[in-house]
């Protein structure tokens, strides 16, 4: 099922590509997708970054230098539309971790976000040194965060630390 969505999405991207009559102006914001929008019809080939597919879902970011507030989406595969988006203070350095129908989020300024499937914001943290990446230890849920300086940290889901490990 994960390899068809794949394909759908990159023959959709490529159809609307081909048939497009797309030309980057850096001047120009990425379009801001709201709730119900159509994405495909609105993707024109920039902005939209860190892709993860979950069942019909596909999460993603967006990057928007120029205009100042980047967003973490979620679209349907199915319709094409967007379900939810979450307004997020930077860009990720990683596509998203899912567990137990929760999202885990971080920026590329240590910002982790924790979030329902549904799209409602949980938690948000900042780590108190710099990000490097994230992942979900599937045995208990909990989140380990590398950091560039400080090495890694296991949190629970409620972000408390409960492990460091330098290295």
């Amino acid at each position: 099922m994960k390899t068809l969505a794949i394909l759908l999405f990159f023959i959709i991207a490529m159809n609307y590509a081909c048939n497009s009559s797309f030309s980057h102006d850096p001047s120009q914001a990425y379009p801001v997708l709201e709730n119900g929008d159509y994405w495909i019809d609105k993707f024109d080939q920039r902005g939209l970054q860190n892709a993860k597919i979950f069942g019909d879902r596909l999460f993603c970011n967006t990057i928007n230098i120029t205009r100042g507030q980047d967003f973490l989406y979620c679209l349907n595969l199915k319709t094409g539309k967007v379900i939810w988006r979450l307004p997020i203070n930077w860009y990720a350095s990683q596509p998203v971790e899912i567990y137990s129908n929760e999202v885990y989020f971080s920026t590329v300024l240590g910002d982790i976000y924790k979030i329902s499937i549904n799209g409602e914001l949980i938690w948000k943290q900042k780590l108190p040194s710099s990000y490097a990446g994230h992942i979900v230890n599937p045995i208990n849920g909990n989140l380990i965060i590398h950091t560039v300086v400080d090495g890694a940290y296991e949190m629970d889901t409620s972000f408390k630390v409960i492990g460091k490990n330098h290295y």
